[in-house]
């Protein structure tokens, strides 16, 4: 994969706690996706080659803290129950069906992967909002993206078909 282009600090004050970033080319997938919430495959293929890229990258792990490993269904279930008994228990039959995510040694994380995160120029990605990194379970990203696609589907089509599509061509 290729790393993607991620802004520059242009300047900072730690005492007002403010960063000026430079500005990164491109468009915000939410707005490449369209009412039809489509893409075309090559601007599928280097999202996740940026992805790829990202995860690959290797900072000294003094610069990046560990993240917690992503929650189980169950363990979300037992969040949710109290609010809506309901989901959690449609969350917990679910568990059940799954296989259980596999250990995997930690990779860079951006820990809120999501369509407004991400900008696309020509076919090179580029992501903001990295306040969040730290090294954690390759698949952390790749579920937040995906349920992303899913929930943008819902709002603009009011059905989730075309993000399943664009989340399984996007996991593969």
């Amino acid at each position: 994969g290729s790393f993607p282009r991620v802004p520059a600090v242009v300047e900072h004050d730690e005492h007002a706690g403010v960063l000026l970033l430079d500005a990164i080319p491109g468009t915000p997938l939410h707005e490449l996706l369209g009412e039809a919430v489509t893409l075309d495959d090559a601007t599928v293929d280097a999202l996740a080659a940026s992805l790829l890229g990202f995860q690959a990258g290797s900072p000294s792990p003094r610069q990046v803290f560990e993240c917690d490993p992503p929650r189980s269904l169950t363990e979300w279930a037992a969040i949710v129950r109290p609010h809506d008994r309901g989901l959690a228990d449609k969350a917990t039959d679910l568990a059940h069906e799954l296989p259980e995510l596999s250990e995997s040694r930690p990779v860079l994380s951006h820990g809120d992967l999501h369509d407004r995160n991400l900008f696309v120029d020509g076919y090179q990605g580029s992501w903001i909002d990295l306040e969040l990194t730290a090294f954690g379970h390759p698949a952390s990203d790749v579920g937040d993206l995906c349920a992303h696609l899913v929930v943008r589907a819902l709002q603009r089509r009011g059905d989730a078909a075309a993000g399943h599509v664009l989340a399984d061509r996007f996991a593969h």
